[in-house]
This record gives C-alpha cells, sequence and structure tokens, in this order.
C-alpha cells in the first residue's frame, strides 16, 4: 500500500513529523449546534399551571412506543503530521466519522441497523492556505490510494488553536452527514406521528436546515448547559437550579428558543431517581423539537404531545448501561446501543493508524 505522506508530497507539501495522539472530539466545541437555551417564554398549550408536571408510567397495557428510529453520529480523530505553509507549521489530522440508524422492530422490540443509512468515511483535515493544491491532493489521493479518503479543510484564526480548527472541520462533515442522513429518512416516508426519529444531541443547528424534514424527529441531550438562564415563576434562574428539584417521571414546562430559521421547543425531564445518581443534575435529559407550522411557532407545542413524547422516553431508560458508560444515568437505551453499534463498525485506532503508518 503506497503512503498518504508520499502522495501528498507529490503535490509539493513540505510533510513534517509529528508525535501521533489522538484528540478526544468531546473535548471540543460542536460545530453547528449548540447549547444556549435562555428563553423567557412558555412554549407549550395549554401552559401547565406549576413549572414541574409528573407523569407517571403509563399502564400495563400501553400502546406501542411512538419512539421507532434512532440516530447517533462518531467520530475517531488522530494527528498524524504537520504541514508548512509559508513558513507557518499547521497540523494534518485524520479522522473517521460515522453516522448510524436504527430501527426498532417486531417481534421483541429489537433494534436493528437499517444499513442503507448508515455511513462510515475517512477523512484528512488540511488548512485552506493550500489552495488550489488541495485539489491537486484530493485528485491523487483517490486515484492512489486503496482506502477512500476524503479531504477536508480548515481556515486560519489567530485566536484559535488550529488543532481546534482541524477538528472543527471533521466534525461539520460529521454534522452534514447527519443532517443529510435525516432528510433522506424523511424523504422516504418512514416516519410520522407514530414512528417518530430520536437524535442523539440537540437540534439547534446553527446553519439552515429543512424544517419538514424534521417535523417527525426528536434531540435528545445526555449534557447541557446548567447556567443558561430560564424564566420561572416571574424571575429568572439558572437551568441547573430548576432540574434539580425534579423527581423521577418529572418534566419542566416546554420552552421556547427562536433562532434565525426556526423555533425550537425544549424542556428537560428526569429518567433516573436522585438517591440512585451521583449528583442531582446526573439522571436528567434535554429533549429538543423543531416547531413547524405558523401556528405551532406562534403559540407553541401541543401540551399532550410533549407528555407523550415524554413518556415514551421515560420508557427507554432500561436496560441502562450501569458500569459500562459513565454517561449511563443520561442514556436512553435505544441511543446507546445504536452508538456501540456504530463505534464497533468503525476501525479500530492500530487499523486506521497504519494508513499513517509510514513516517514522513
Amino acid at each position: 500500500m503506497p503512503s498518504i505522506f508520499a502522495i501528498i508530497k507529490k503535490s509539493g507539501i513540505d510533510v513534517s513529523k509529528c508525535q501521533r495522539f489522538t484528540l478526544e472530539a468531546d473535548d471540543f466545541v460542536p460545530f453547528g449546534q449548540q447549547d444556549t437555551s435562555s428563553s423567557e417564554s412558555v412554549f407549550e398549550i395549554p401552559i401547565p399551571d406549576t413549572s414541574i408536571r409528573s407523569l407517571p408510567p403509563t399502564s400495563p397495557d400501553r400502546p406501542p412506543t411512538i419512539l421507532r428510529y434512532f440516530i447517533d453520529g462518531s467520530r475517531r480523530v488522530q494527528k498524524v503530521a504537520e504541514i508548512v505553509v509559508g513558513g507557518r507549521f499547521f497540523p494534518m489530522l485524520a479522522g473517521q466519522i460515522g453516522v448510524a440508524v436504527t430501527e426498532r422492530r417486531e417481534p421483541g422490540n429489537k433494534l436493528v441497523p437499517i444499513r442503507p443509512y448508515c455511513t462510515i468515511k475517512n477523512l484528512i483535515s488540511l488548512p485552506d492556505k493550500l489552495g488550489e493544491e488541495l485539489d491537486d491532493i484530493r485528485r491523487r489521493i483517490s486515484a492512489e490510494f486503496p482506502v477512500p479518503f476524503e479531504v477536508v479543510s480548515y481556515g486560519n484564526d489567530p485566536e484559535r488553536n488550529p488543532n481546534d480548527l482541524a477538528v472543527q472541520a471533521i466534525m461539520k462533515h460529521m454534522l452534514e452527514t447527519e443532517i443529510s442522513t435525516v432528510t433522506a429518512i424523511a424523504s422516504s416516508g418512514l416516519l410520522g406521528p407514530d414512528a417518530l426519529l430520536v437524535r442523539d444531541g440537540p437540534l439547534q443547528f446553527r446553519r439552515p436546515i429543512n424544517k419538514s424534514a424534521f417535523q417527525h424527529v426528536v434531540g435528545v441531550s445526555k449534557s447541557f448547559s446548567t447556567n443558561t438562564p430560564i424564566k420561572r415563576g416571574g424571575k429568572p434562574q439558572d437551568v441547573g437550579s430548576l432540574v434539580k428539584d425534579l423527581d423521577l417521571f418529572d418534566r419542566t414546562k416546554c420552552y421556547k428558543l427562536e433562532m434565525s430559521d426556526k423555533t425550537v421547543a425544549f424542556w428537560y425531564m428526569r429518567i433516573h431517581p436522585k438517591s440512585s445518581v451521583p449528583n442531582p443534575l446526573d439522571g436528567v435529559i434535554k429533549v429538543e423539537k423543531i416547531a413547524q407550522d405558523d401556528e405551532e411557532t406562534d403559540g407553541g407545542v401541543d401540551r399532550d404531545l410533549v407528555d407523550v413524547i415524554s413518556r415514551h422516553l421515560f420508557e427507554e431508560r432500561n436496560v441502562t448501561p450501569y458500569g459500562t458508560d459513565r454517561r449511563w444515568a443520561n442514556h436512553i437505551y435505544p441511543i446507546y446501543a445504536t452508538e456501540r453499534f456504530l463505534k464497533a463498525s468503525l476501525d479500530s485506532e492500530l487499523k486506521f493508524s497504519g494508513y499513517f503508518r509510514e513516517t514522513p
């Protein structure tokens, strides 16, 4: 197998050896999504009488769950070399991204991967200062390297660490892959009021999206900012102060976040009792839904719909990945299973490093 470094050098690029190491993507701010859910308004109709709404478990003869599909994205990023452009050192990063979609099927409520919507990609992140040489590198790698790799580029910001920028270029590509996958699933007609797709993460995308493609999509976040203000009882308070009071099967009111191209409804709910978690903020998840028509955007989402989604999410808290994931108390199990399937589908670090086994 030829060396990727040798292929890049054919384009006249000065590639320098560096100590290789894995960059944990969780250490970087996610590109293209945010958690700035400051809100001054309740966003459900009719407005609940209290800030916290209790939703005890459904009866044993409850209807089938409406949460049918689950999507998760994952990435692995390594710094593999430094390159010299105009007398400056820039990092060269390699990454593998993946998006997986699973479906709950009968009999037995088994989770099954939907292979046509599962994607694995290999990426190389290089500075855009290379200019036209980037296109030459893309052509050479496509023609000469037997394993498919896509080349993404990152810009220059004197106030940012170049490693940050290079990682964000990879994460942006992963996010775009997730959004295009959701759009494809929605276009296929698989989704509906009784067949929702649950995304692992928020729906507060910074870039414009096709709102109608997310009509039957719910975002569930295991972590969220605890310091953003929420209005409660006429006075603003931090999210952490609000959610720590939630008991098992409680949810907050639904709140409103207005963005440039969309309005996002969000609420918080406790899926594990405070007595079983290390601190009061564990066991709480954040749920999001994008408002669709003018009536919903202006007035708020239907309270019954928020209750139904919440009740079905409560049912997903078991089986927990207790002891196998430090985030166990904030997982819903289908997302955990989808994440495990996806990570098992990625190349091992040893195999992926082998694509760059020759030192520059």
